[in-house]
């Protein structure tokens, strides 16, 4: 078993994504694996969407920048 000091020291934060998408397959596993992680009093408060559609994407990564320039003014 890892120690506490080896996991935090492999943990890594990707900030560039590949461009091929992901299979769906993956992505239920990962979200059933994700889903798994302990919570506080164990209410399980995330919920996941999965979006497809790349124009809904574009869209709603218009809206983001939108707000966030609100919530920085």
């Amino acid at each position: 078993m890892s120690s506490v000091s080896e996991l935090a020291n492999g943990r890594v934060s990707v900030r560039t994504y590949a461009k091929e998408p992901i299979g769906l397959n993956d992505v239920i596993y990962a979200v059933n694996v994700a889903s798994q992680a302990p919570s506080g009093a164990n209410t399980q408060p995330w919920r996941f969407i999965v979006i497809t559609d790349e124009k809904l994407k574009v869209e709603l990564k218009l809206k983001r920048l939108v707000i966030n320039r609100i919530l920085k003014s």
